[in-house]
C-alpha cells in the first residue's frame, strides 16, 4: 500500500461523495420499505402496542446523543494536534464515525417501521435522514468545528493545497 496525497478539493469531495452515498441509501431503503408496507399482505394492520413505540424513541435520543458526546470528544481532542494533515487525517475519521451511528440509528428505525408498519418509526427515520442532509462536510464547517486558524484555514480553502494523505 502507497499513501496517495488529497489536495482539499480532492479531500471534501472525497467525503461529500461518502456522505451522498450513506445518505442515497438509507433514502433509496425508506422507499424500499414504504412501497412494501403499501401492500403489506398478511399484517396490514398497524402494531401500536409493540415495545418498538417504547424503545425505539429512547434508543434514537439516547444514541444520537451518545453519538454527538462522542463526535465532539473527538473534535475536542482533534484541535490539540498541530499538523493540519493529521488534523484533517482525524477529522475524516471522526466524521465517518458520526455519519454510521446517524445512520445506524435511521436505518435502525426504517426496519421496525417495516416490521410493525407504524408511520411513527418512518417519521423517526425521516427526522434522522432530514439532520444527515444537514451535516454535509464541507471546508467551511470544517474550520468552524477544528478551529482552524487564519493560515490552517487558508490552506484547506486553497483547492491545490494537500491537506491529507491516504492509503491506497
Amino acid at each position: 500500500m502507497s499513501l496517495q496525497k488529497q489536495n482539499s478539493e480532492q479531500y471534501f469531495r472525497a467525503l461529500t461523495i461518502l456522505h451522498t452515498a450513506l445518505l442515497g441509501g438509507q433514502i433509496i431503503i425508506a422507499g424500499v420499505f414504504i412501497f412494501m408496507n403499501l401492500n403489506p399482505g398478511e399484517n396490514s394492520e398497524p402494531s401500536s402496542q409493540s415495545t418498538y413505540t417504547y424503545v425505539l424513541p429512547m434508543l434514537v435520543v439516547v444514541g444520537a446523543y451518545m453519538g454527538q458526546r462522542f463526535y465532539d470528544s473527538m473534535i475536542e481532542n482533534i484541535r490539540k494536534v498541530k499538523d493540519l494533515k493529521s488534523k484533517m487525517e482525524k477529522y475524516r475519521s471522526a466524521f465517518v464515525v458520526r455519519m454510521g451511528i446517524l445512520e445506524a440509528l435511521s436505518l435502525i428505525s426504517l426496519v421496525i417501521y417495516y416490521i410493525s408498519n407504524n408511520i411513527l418509526f418512518l417519521g423517526v427515520a425521516g427526522s434522522i435522514i432530514l439532520y444527515f442532509m444537514l451535516i454535509k462536510p464541507s471546508a467551511e464547517k470544517a474550520s468552524t468545528e477544528l478551529q482552524l486558524n487564519t493560515d490552517e484555514r487558508s490552506r484547506i480553502n486553497d483547492p491545490d493545497e494537500i491537506i491529507a494523505e491516504v492509503e491506497s
